[in-house]
Parts: C-alpha cells; sequence; structure tokens
C-alpha cells in the first residue's frame, strides 16, 4: 500500500486534490470521494469507509496482500455525556476521540467516524498483536482526555474491537 497525491473529480465540480490509500497497480483506489466526510470531526463518513473497504476487498480478491485489520472504535457512556454537559460538550468529546485516533495511527491508515459515538480505522500492514497494542494506546491517551461538564470531570473511555479483514470478506 502506497499514498498517492491524485487529482479527484467530484460531480462535475473543479478537481481537487486528495491523499488516497492505493496499491500499486490498483488506480481505482484513487477515487475516494473527498466530500464523505463528517462535519464534525473532519473523519471520512460511512460512506467513504464502505467505499475504502469495496476497493480494498476487490484490489486483494485473490487474498495474496496482508490482510488489514478493522479497529471498530465506540466511545463509551455519550448518553451520560450529553445528560450532564449537553450536546456541545458530547461535540467537544467525540472532536477529542476524533484527534487521539489521528494521533496514534500509523501512517497507512484510514479512518472514519461510522456514526454518533463510533468510528472505525483501516489499519494496513499490520498483524493483530500490533492493533492490539495499538488500540490499548488509544484507550489509554482517550482516557487522560478529561471534561468537565458543569465543573464535574468525567474520565472518557472507549470499547474497541478488532477484525482482520482477511480474503474470507467478499463484501
Amino acid at each position: 500500500v502506497s499514498v498517492v497525491l491524485t487529482l479527484v473529480q467530484i460531480d462535475g465540480t473543479e478537481p481537487g486534490m486528495a491523499w488516497c490509500f492505493v496499491q500499486p497497480g490498483h488506480t481505482a483506489a484513487a477515487q475516494v470521494d473527498v466530500q464523505k466526510r463528517d462535519d464534525l470531526t473532519q473523519l471520512a463518513d460511512c460512506h467513504a469507509l464502505q467505499q475504502q473497504l469495496t476497493i480494498l476487498l476487490q484490489a486483494d480478491s485473490d487474498g495474496s496482500g496482508k490482510a488489514p485489520v478493522l479497529l471498530y472504535v465506540n466511545v463509551d457512556n455519550m448518553t451520560a455525556i450529553n445528560a450532564l454537559g449537553g450536546y456541545a460538550q458530547g461535540d467537544a468529546v467525540l472532536q477529542h476521540v476524533a484527534h487521539q485516533i489521528q494521533l496514534l495511527q500509523p501512517f497507512q491508515a484510514f479512518t472514519a467516524r461510522i456514526e454518533g459515538d463510533k468510528f472505525a480505522v483501516l489499519l494496513y500492514g499490520c498483524n493483530p498483536d500490533q492493533a492490539e497494542t495499538l488500540a490499548q494506546q488509544l484507550c489509554e491517551a482517550v482516557q487522560h482526555g478529561l471534561v468537565e461538564p458543569y465543573g464535574r470531570q468525567v474520565v472518557l473511555t472507549v470499547s474497541i474491537g478488532l477484525a482482520i479483514v482477511g480474503p474470507a470478506f467478499s463484501d
């Protein structure tokens, strides 16, 4: 997998530049829609993640590449955080978690906010042990981010699931 800066045409608008992760010889991966972004976190959205996974599975349909690992990240207790501090505080928490994910991810990764308090990180060139270590580091980094809704300190936590995106997946 390599990183390419490419010109992307979006629905007849002026072409824009976008960083895209591609496998050598698979230029179709460079067509990820840069408008598929979450407004709050500026991460890719669930549609961009689905597109990235589809491209990945098509590009490696023969199973010859190293299987990426998908981290599924869920912010714990968002209902309580929103109730204590309001939705503005909840938005700040989501932005904090998105920032921590971006700080800890390795160079070859695709990160998206799936919905609400759920995020996904697609790790390329990463074995399950490395992914587990990264998940533990993310849990620790997020816990150190204290928020203060109405003057109360709340320790943030996340729950993280791991899935290997291997040849057994067809879509």
